[in-house]
């Protein structure tokens, strides 16, 4: 949706605490702050208070009722807009968000940010007192989107950001986030963008310090926030122990960078089988930070736990963790006790279903062979949107009324079919789920071969995003 093309559809605040014209007014200020172009109020108690949202909003439209919208809307109201739903339970928004997506018959990935908000209270409460928490936001937000989840955990008073790539933070800084931002992937290219949007880069190698510092020695820019990267057993990138001594004397000497944290990354966190290979990270990790202590003069940031640490090696939490892949909802490890929710869920609908005798064949190449007379159902997703190629033939499954319908023939660009046979109550436009409540993500990923990282980072942006709160 274009930038300039907002609806914002929210009910009635209840048990908001404060003067309900104080309420409207805060709320008429944060649409204005955030552009958007048309509210629909839902309930009388929004609908009293029209002439403090119509002063921030420029369109607004009012309604009792979900019901009374959907009379007097149609879904071509919302068409080529960026529609958030916001919604007290008593008010059934899930019916509107179930009417929208019935009428446009598309695949779309559900982001629900309240089971987002659910997951990083689940690890917060694991936390020690006074401990930072760094929420990892790359990969266009694992998928979900960046901006949106950004204002989420800016809103949640996450203490720090991470992205992989220097245009991730611009586009955050663009968004309105505020938060201090990590970039873990930077090169010379970046440095402008780095400065001009604030944000602090990763220092993993010599090389990239150095013409850090001389860029920042160019633009006479003093005490640059910088993240010192520690290699204590990844061995992807980062300063081994043989260079603290030389590191040292780098930053010592200069006043163009300052520290702000020191980490390392965790190689296999989650699994107990190689749980003395991270002891000796950690020490390894301790002894480089303690050589590092004893040239550089102030404090700042250690850590080195991952999603998998924060719940199954608390002891080193150090002052700040970072939280990735447990925030959308993915357990860290097998064996976690953590209640956490999915944030994406993948829908598509049936495009056509047609009867296919014994014998015949389905998709490319005739690889879908049909053994028994079938019900063969089209959905509206294939590899290009994310729906692997490697769930062909029966690999894979999608759930529909209740059951698995397995994939039959090849994965399409566009499309691909399933068996329906066992399932006589599908119909045309029938929603099928590819990954959410009933089939959680990690189950795709296994018949992927694959991790669920790369599930939710590999859907497409032609995909459309709905983002979904309660």
């Amino acid at each position: 949706a274009g930038a300039s093309n907002k609806i914002v559809v929210l009910s009635d605040v209840l048990q908001a605490g404060i003067p309900a014209a104080q309420l409207y007014t805060e709320i008429g200020q944060l649409l204005q702050q955030f552009g958007i172009r048309q509210c629909i109020g839902i309930g009388t108690a929004i609908g009293a208070h029209r002439a403090i949202l119509q002063a921030y909003v420029p369109q607004c439209l009012f309604f009792d009722s979900i019901t009374a919208l959907q009379q007097s809307l149609t879904t071509q109201h919302f068409q080529q807009a960026y529609v958030l739903l916001k919604g007290a339970r008593q008010f059934q928004f899930e019916t509107l968000h179930q009417w929208l997506q019935l009428q446009s018959h598309q695949t779309r990935l559900d982001i629900h940010l309240g089971a987002m908000q659910h997951n990083l209270q689940q690890f917060r409460q694991l936390l020690t007192p006074g401990t930072k928490l760094m929420a990892v936001v790359k990969a266009y937000g694992y998928g979900s989107g960046s901006a949106e989840v950004g204002r989420l955990l800016q809103f949640q008073k996450v203490d720090y950001l991470a992205v992989a790539y220097a245009d991730e933070g611009v586009q955050l800084r663009k968004a309105g986030i505020s938060l201090p931002i990590l970039v873990l992937n930077i090169d010379a290219a970046a440095f402008d963008a780095l400065v001009t949007y604030q944000l602090e880069p990763e220092i993993f190698s010599f090389g990239i310090l150095q013409q850090f510092i001389a860029y920042l020695q160019q633009q006479a820019i003093e005490s640059y926030p910088i993240h010192i990267k520690l290699d204590t057993g990844m061995h992807r990138l980062g300063f081994e122990l043989k260079d603290i001594q030389q590191l040292t004397q780098i930053l010592a000497t200069q006043s163009n960078v300052v520290i702000k944290s020191v980490f390392s990354h965790l190689a296999a966190s989650d699994a107990a089988e190689h749980d003395a290979f991270t002891v000796r990270q950690i020490a390894l990790f301790q002894e480089m930070i303690a050589a590092i202590q004893k040239v550089i003069p102030y404090a700042f940031l250690q850590h080195i736990g991952n999603s998998a640490a924060i719940e199954r090696h608390s002891e080193w939490q150090l002052s700040m963790v970072r939280l990735g892949i447990g925030l959308y909802g993915v357990a860290p490890y097998a064996a976690s006790h953590l209640q956490l929710q999915p944030v994406a869920r993948l829908y598509t609908t049936i495009a056509q279903i047609r009867n296919v005798a014994a014998g015949e064949t389905v998709g490319y190449n005739r690889r879908g062979v049909v053994a028994a007379n079938a019900r063969i159902a089209t959905i509206r997703i294939g590899y290009a949107d994310g729906f692997s190629r490697q769930l062909s033939n029966g690999v894979g499954k999608v759930w529909l009324h209740g059951k698995l319908a397995p994939v039959i023939g090849t994965v399409c660009m566009d499309m691909t079919m399933i068996d329906v046979t066992n399932i006589p109550e599908a119909q045309e436009n029938d929603e099928v789920e590819i990954f959410g409540t009933h089939l959680p993500v990690q189950q795709h990923a296994d018949w992927c071969n694959t991790i669920a990282y790369e599930i939710l980072t590999s859907i497409g942006l032609r995909v459309p995003r709905v983002y979904i709160t309660e």
